[in-house]
């Protein structure tokens, strides 16, 4: 049996004996005991950084049909070995360099912002395809248009998710920076962007 004071007390007693007021704590326990710490101790839990934006950019998502309908096409593809066939032999065609459409998987993070570039690299070559195979799953113009407008606002933040991955502890400092320049990427963005769907998107 442990005879430790809760963590509540270990970490409030001190407190009230100085006068300087703890803002961050770093918790090396489990996640859990983490968040349990926290709440007791009357702490803002920071989280994971990374997920966040992960969950940020899966909302955000939410709001953009064209997404899905990329998601369908993957889908398509996956399920098609002669749909898949013709994709090769169009990209032999196009000169295209052999790719195969990539899926969104909700608890891989980036997975987005990899599957909306990787259909545009090889666009001219699923758009003849899905015209062969499957002319109901055609992307329209319009749809393509928004999907490369948004895959420059989806890489900063996989360029950020990878740079907060790279690191075993994460400072709080470098989380606000992060934070900021992605603020000032969105921004720039809203004000450079017309067209209506990037602007609930950034939203």
């Amino acid at each position: 049996m442990s005879h430790s004071p809760p963590l509540q007390q270990l970490y409030k007693e001190p407190q009230q004996r100085q006068t300087v007021q703890v803002h961050f704590l770093r918790c090396y326990l489990a996640p859990n005991r983490g968040i349990e710490l926290a709440t007791l101790g009357e702490w803002r839990s920071v989280g994971c950084f990374a997920h966040l934006l992960n969950l940020v950019v899966q909302d955000s998502l939410k709001t953009v049909a064209a997404g899905e309908k990329v998601k369908v096409v993957g889908e398509f593809f996956k399920r098609s070995a002669q749909a898949q066939a013709y994709l090769e032999t169009a990209q032999n065609q196009m000169n295209l360099p052999h790719l195969k459409l990539k899926q969104e998987c909700p608890t891989r993070w980036n997975s987005c912002f990899d599957m909306l570039e990787r259909i545009l690299k090889i666009k001219d070559a699923v758009i003849s395809t899905i015209a062969l195979t499957r002319s109901d799953l055609n992307i329209q113009t319009v749809e393509w248009d928004l999907i490369s407008k948004i895959v420059p606002i989806l890489r900063a933040f996989y360029e950020v998710t990878l740079e907060i991955r790279s690191e075993q502890n994460v400072t709080i400092s470098k989380v606000l920076m992060c934070t900021k320049l992605l603020s000032k990427q969105v921004v720039q963005q809203i004000n450079r962007n017309q067209h209506p769907d990037v602007a609930v998107f950034l939203k």
